[in-house]
């Protein structure tokens, strides 16, 4: 099958030598492509070479553990990169736990989608255990992966812990740790920062009702400060 579509091992070749070279790219986005391990591994040392790439979407493709272990390795060495989305692949729990090392380490990254992968709660709960050292990712999607009571538990933590994370996405897991979400709500209470967590197919209603409830002030502060936010810069360019 890949001998007809999907990258290459020449390709990568090419590709991985174009981003090594390149002073102006700021987005690779190579959705789609049959991307495994061998071919992560090849493009990897190019964004290794490169200072303006912030931008990585590998989404929808077949990368595993190992795969994300070259990831992990270029987080971990001063990558410039912000935004990966790692979405839609075969990331299992070891995968988890090399971005995971990485995340404790890293101080850019500000969002990473690892989301309908292969991670278990141990993964998960990893993951989540990496942020109560980072202080730079501000957005985590972690939603359709096979989700528990660990990733629960440590989600309990990270919210009294962690100030960075605002957007937080865990839907179609099974994390909620109590039948009435009452150790969550007193979780969130305690933390100022968070203003989107999506629990859809976690619990009922009557569970992520307060949940929501007690969210939404913040969501509606959020969109009036980034307004804010856009029309300063309009005023700015104006002057």
């Amino acid at each position: 099958e890949k001998s007809l579509f999907g990258m290459h091992l020449t390709d990568a070749m090419s590709l991985s030598r174009l981003i090594a070279n390149s002073r102006a790219l700021t987005r690779v986005v190579l959705q789609e492509n049959l991307i495994d391990d061998e071919t992560v591994h090849v493009i990897g040392s190019g964004l290794a070479k490169n200072n303006t790439v912030t931008y990585l979407d590998l989404s929808h493709n077949c990368i595993a553990d190992r795969g994300a272990e070259r990831l992990a390795k270029l987080l971990q060495r001063g990558s410039m990169l912000i935004d990966i989305d790692l979405s839609d692949n075969q990331i299992g729990d070891l995968g988890a736990g090399y971005l995971a090392d990485a995340l404790r380490l890293n101080d850019v990254l500000s969002t990473l989608s690892l989301r309908q992968n292969l991670l278990s709660d141990n993964g998960g709960e990893e993951v989540l255990d990496a942020l109560v050292e980072n202080s730079s990712l501000s957005e985590l999607d972690l939603s359709a992966n096979e989700l528990e009571a660990k990733t629960g538990g440590k989600l309990l933590q990270i919210l009294r812990s962690n100030d960075a994370l605002t957007t937080l996405n865990l839907a179609c897991n099974s994390v909620i740790t109590d039948e009435e979400g009452k150790l969550l709500i007193g979780a969130l209470e305690k933390n100022a920062t968070l203003t989107k967590l999506d629990l859809r197919k976690n619990a009922d209603a009557k569970v992520l009702g307060p949940i929501k409830k007690l969210l939404k002030p913040r969501a509606v502060k959020e969109k009036q400060v980034s307004r804010k936010r856009y029309q300063n810069g309009w005023d700015l360019v104006d002057d």
